[in-house]
Parts: structure tokens; C-alpha cells; sequence
């Protein structure tokens, strides 16, 4: 998350008053102002004091440089050149990142009691939180699934005993096929938690670096595929209500098969990178900073037990978090609410339109509209509460506009809490989109009450089968099969 500075390659070693530096080729060179300067630089840039602004680090170096320097070419030239590399270890959650590597802010032990404490307390606070959610969004997400499996094979044993009835039955199915695969895939996005409360816990990933790419992997894409689905949804309900006729092939279940599919598909693509570039790297625990093999300050670390492992990605380019963004939130957001605002203007008509004519009674009809318009407007502004944070968030972060390091508890709290409501929202989908839908609880009861007289026929017919076949001689049951 925070943007950190190391140097690569090269060593400072203190001879007495001086400093000399040595070279990737091992030649010592006595160090120029500029050395000193950038020395100083980096020192200034790992205190907790300094303003944590990158642009303003980068201007500071560029004036040390072009003042100490006779010339740009000199800098870039010179046998002496320091290798300063700016490593991002992972910004705030883009579409493909969370929290789960930036619990080590959550773990330096240098600092006072009462931030120990404090640090502590946020620990067991948020794994808390994030075990509450695991259990209420599995058990939710498995009750839809339940549910709409249940409803679908009924549905389907219909079908085809009522032969050419057939159509009427799957015209509403195609909704449940994307409702279940919306939960399907807010499942899967809870079934990461339990690895982010292990790391947070441990302090460091254990899991290796082949889980940490399907952990990064599986989280990202499933978290895109919730945001495309939610979008179908909100498309559907406008082509049921704008344009019931015209789209009636439009809404049928291989259409819905194929649009999940399809929706798969281009968030597996989108989010490849998130694949090649996720791996498991050693920092030292105390300042967060990476350790690369073979260098001194690893060696050091593990001599002093403060190397620990954890699970990052980095996207590198600035372009991955925009087109995420756009992909994964803005078009989506644009979409949601222009669908559903249109449903809500045609049904505010069709019920002018019904209280003109005297169709119906003047009460009924405005209040079934008033109902949807507050279950719409509910789906709009909790999507946007439950993702705004976080994107806003990935955003200043990539821009270097916040900067969340060890030492900057309350917001590395604010993260966590961005990314809570991301969790939350795959655990309260099932009750937005499918647990107070009146029509799959009405099809689970028909399905439940048809599958009990299934059993109850085949029990009765069995039965009605041993007491046809059998008689009784001398007391003795005889079957004659």
C-alpha cells in the first residue's frame, strides 16, 4: 500500500568520518554531495515525520540532484550512480486488491504500548468483523443456492411433463440462473476471508506463493463477475418492465447462460495480470520495506527474526487501475442506476396511466409502485456505498495523493474498513436479490410441497406394492415377486 524507497545493489559503509560507495562492479568511490544528499533523502523519507507525499519526495531529489550535479548527464553517467527504485508494494485494493499484505502496517513493534495495544485491538477487531461475515455470507449464499437448485429441478421436471407448457414455466428461469450465479460468485468472494484473518493474525502469509496467486486471482475476478452481474441484473429488470414483448427471446435461459459465461470470461481477461504479477515477498516487519535474496539487509533481517513473508501484487502501471476502475465500477455504477431510474419512471406512467383509465382501485397500484421505487433506490445507494470507498481510495492512493505506511494507523483502519464493505455487500446480496423475492420464495414452496408428494405417491405406491404380493402362511410373511 505505501509507496517505499530502498537502494539496490549498492551498500553505504561508514569508515570513520567518511563514507565511501560501492559499486555493483565492487569498486569504492568516494561519494559526492549528491551522495550525502540522497543518503539523507532516503533517510528523511523512512522517518515517520516526513510528509508521506511521493511528488514531494521526487521534487526534493530532483533539486538535490540538479544542485550537487554539474550536469543531467553526470548523474545518469556517472560509475557512481545510486539505483534508488521506487517500489509500490501493494496500493489499496483495485479491482484486483484488498487488504490481506497490509496487515504488516498493523504489526510494528518498535512503537509505544499504547500503539501496540492499539494495533492489537484493530487486529482482533477487524478479523472479528471479517469471521462475522464469512459465516453470515456463506450460510446466505448457500441458501440461495439451495433454494434456486431446488427451484430449477423442479422447474424442470414440469417442463417436461407438461410438454408444451414448457415455455411459460422457464420465462421466469433465466432470473434465477443469473441470481444464482451471483451468488455463486459473492460465495466464492467470502470463501477468501478465511486466508485474509489467518495473515492478519499471523502477521505474514504461510500459504505459499501458488495459493497466493489463486488467492489474488480467485478474489479479483470473482469481485469484477459480482460487479457484471449485478449490472445484468438491473438490464434485465429493464428489458422485463420497458420492454416486456420486444425482448421476450432476449430474456430466455441460454441467453442468460450464455451472458454469465460471457461475463466470466472478460473479468478472467481483464484480470490476467493479476495472475503473472501476484507472488510472495520477504520485508522486514519493523519498516515494511521489501528484502530482496542476497542482499545484506535480508541477511540482517533474518539474523534478527524480523523477516516475514507476504502475499502482494503489483500491477506496476497506473494503466491496470484505470481500466479496472472504468471496468469494474464506473461503467457498471452508470449502468445500474440509468436501468433501474428508467424501470422507476415507466412504472410511475403505467400507474398514472392505470388510475386514468379506472383499471383498478387508486391505492393498490401506487403503492406497489412506491414499494419497488424504495427497493430500487435501496439496490442503487447500497452498491454505491458498499464500492465507492474503496475506489476512491485505490485511486488517491495510485496518484500518490495518500500514502498509508506503518505509522499511519487511522487510515490504514480506513482501508480495512473499505474493504469490509466490499465483503459486506457479497453477504447482503442474497438477501437484496433473492431472499426477499416474493416469486423464488413462492417457487421454493411449490417445489418443497411438490417434492414431498413425490415421496408421499412413491411411499403410498410401495406400500400398496408389498400388501398386493404378500400373504401370510402360518404366521410367516411370503413374497411372491
Amino acid at each position: 500500500m505505501a509507496h517505499m524507497l530502498t537502494v539496490r545493489y549498492r551498500t553505504y559503509i561508514k569508515v570513520g568520518s567518511s563514507t565511501r560507495v560501492n559499486s555493483p562492479t565492487g569498486q569504492a568511490e568516494h561519494p559526492t554531495s549528491a551522495h550525502v544528499a540522497i543518503v539523507a533523502a532516503v533517510i528523511l523519507r523512512e522517518s515517520v515525520f516526513f510528509i508521506h507525499n511521493l511528488f514531494l519526495f521526487n521534487f526534493y531529489l530532483a533539486i538535490v540532484l540538479s544542485r550537487d550535479c554539474r550536469s543531467t548527464s553526470e548523474v545518469l553517467r556517472g560509475p557512481w550512480m545510486i539505483a534508488l527504485d521506487l517500489l509500490k508494494t501493494k496500493t489499496a485494493s483495485t479491482a484486483a486488491r484488498n487488504m490481506s499484505n497490509d496487515t504488516d502496517y498493523l504489526f510494528d513493534e518498535t512503537d509505544t504500548d499504547d500503539l501496540q495495544a492499539a494495533r492489537r485491538t484493530l487486529r482482533i477487531t477487524f478479523a472479528t468483523a471479517y469471521g462475522m461475515l464469512f459465516v453470515a455470507g456463506t450460510i446466505g449464499n448457500g441458501i440461495v443456492i439451495a433454494m434456486i437448485c431446488n427451484v430449477m429441478t423442479t422447474m424442470s421436471r414440469t417442463a417436461r411433463w407438461r410438454g408444451r407448457r414448457r415455455v411459460s414455466v422457464s420465462s421466469t428461469r433465466h432470473v434465477f440462473i443469473y441470481v444464482l450465479g451471483l451468488s455463486i460468485v459473492d460465495l466464492l468472494v467470502i470463501l477468501h476471508l478465511p486466508f485474509l484473518i489467518v495473515d492478519m493474525l499471523h502477521g505474514q502469509w504461510i500459504f505459499g506463493t501458488a495459493m497466493c496467486k489463486l488467492y489474488w486471482f480467485g478474489e479479483c475476478v470473482n469481485k469484477l463477475l459480482s460487479s457484471f452481474l449485478m449490472t445484468v441484473l438491473s438490464w434485465d429488470r429493464y428489458l422485463a418492465v420497458c420492454s416486456p414483448i420486444k425482448s421476450f427471446r432476449v430474456r430466455s435461459n441460454s441467453v442468460a447462460i450464455t451472458v454469465v459465461l460471457s461475463c466470466s470470461i472478460l473479468a478472467i481477461i481483464l484480470l490476467f495480470p493479476v495472475l503473472q504479477e501476484s507472488t510472495v515477498v520477504k520485508v522486514n516487519k519493523h519498516s515494511g520495506l521489501p528484502l530482496f535474496e542476497g542482499t545484506e539487509e535480508l541477511r540482517m533481517s533474518d539474523l534478527h527474526g524480523t523477516t516475514i513473508s507476504k502475499c502482494v501484487f503489483d500491477a506496476g502501471s497506473p494503466l491496470f487501475m484505470m481500466y479496472t476502475f472504468f471496468a469494474g465500477y464506473m461503467i457498471p455504477a452508470l449502468l445500474i442506476t440509468a436501468f433501474y431510474l428508467q424501470v422507476i419512471v415507466r412504472l410511475h406512467k403505467n400507474a398514472r396511466t392505470v388510475r386514468r383509465h379506472g383499471l383498478h382501485s387508486k391505492i393498490q397500484p401506487s403503492r406497489r409502485v412506491q414499494q419497488v421505487t424504495k427497493r430500487i433506490v435501496a439496490v442503487i445507494l447500497f452498491y454505491f456505498f458498499c464500492w465507492t470507498p474503496q475506489w476512491t481510495l485505490n485511486i488517491l492512493s495510485q496518484f500518490s495523493l495518500i500514502t498509508v505506511t506503518w505509522s499511519t494507523l487511522t487510515l490504514s483502519s480506513i482501508f480495512f474498513a473499505a474493504h469490509l464493505l466490499v465483503c459486506f455487500n457479497s453477504a447482503a446480496n442474497p438477501v437484496l436479490y433473492a431472499l426477499i423475492n416474493r416469486e423464488l420464495r413462492q417457487q421454493h414452496v411449490i417445489a418443497m410441497l411438490r417434492r414431498r408428494q413425490s415421496i408421499s405417491n412413491a411411499t403410498h405406491a410401495a406400500v400398496e406394492f408389498i400388501e398386493k404380493h404378500s400373504h401370510h402362511r402360518g404366521g410367516v410373511t411370503k413374497f411372491d415377486f
